[in-house]
């Protein structure tokens, strides 16, 4: 929050976030501006129609996956893998909360660092675990690296496992799954190690800059758009 003893001509801060996710610090790395506008400022904006539908799309696939159920978001070859998944026994929608340490914790517990849900997962064996995540719209290259994130949760969910594999399912394309990432028990410290370092800059910051870039064209809280931001 604002320091109220500060000068007049001091540089506002706000609170340092306590947790972190994914998608947190991927939005705060992309512009920490705009990340405090949605996650601290909480300023309203128009519901974003790609993220709506694809939030329906992983409810479809949850319901098919946990109860059979029939629902046309999904096509019939992926109806078919997500099938598949529910004879094998997979767990939808795994919410997973760890603290400093890489040690589970409740969801909304006050030793929470971190946050992971895995869309769908199951055990090959007793030392093999598969994690499977369900993406709509466009491929983007930093989905390799949330496959890395998976493995570990991997890891974290399952003590027991020698190996996590973990695979992207684009399911507005009708192709088989792509070989995914596969981690052996030995590059959890790596992992942990690069995720450390990819959460630092959200957890860190109490300043939150704009970063002009070509997103701002598109950003709801640009100048243009009436917005409070300086940029675009």
């Amino acid at each position: 929050m604002n320091n109220p003893f500060a000068g007049p001509d001091a540089v506002p801060e706000w609170p340092k976030q306590k947790a972190w996710s994914y998608s947190a610090a991927s939005n705060h790395a992309k512009c920490p501006r705009k990340f405090r506008y949605q996650r601290i400022d909480r300023l309203p904006e128009p519901e974003n129609e790609a993220m709506a539908r694809g939030a329906l799309v992983h409810k479809a696939c949850e319901a098919r996956i946990k109860h059979g159920v029939n629902q046309s978001l999904v096509t019939e070859p992926w109806l078919q893998r997500l099938d598949e998944l529910r004879a094998r026994g997979a767990v939808s929608e795994t919410q997973l909360a760890f603290n400093k340490e890489w040690n589970s914790v409740p969801w909304f517990g006050a030793a929470v660092w971190g946050r992971c849900v895995l869309d769908a997962s199951y055990k090959i064996s007793s030392r093999i675990v598969q994690i499977v995540e369900f993406k709509t719209g466009k491929e983007y290259p930093e989905h390799a690296q949330q496959l890395r994130l998976y493995a570990l949760a991997g890891f974290i969910l399952h003590p027991e496992a020698e190996e996590v594999r973990s695979e992207l399912w684009y399911l507005d394309r009708n192709e088989a799954p792509r070989p995914g990432y596969v981690a052996q028990r030995v590059a959890v410290p790596r992992l942990k190690e690069e995720f450390v370092e990819f959460a630092r800059p959200m957890l860190n910051d109490t300043l939150y800059p704009a970063k002009p870039g070509p997103g701002c064209k598109w950003c709801h809280f640009r100048r243009s758009n009436g917005g409070p931001c300086e940029q675009g």
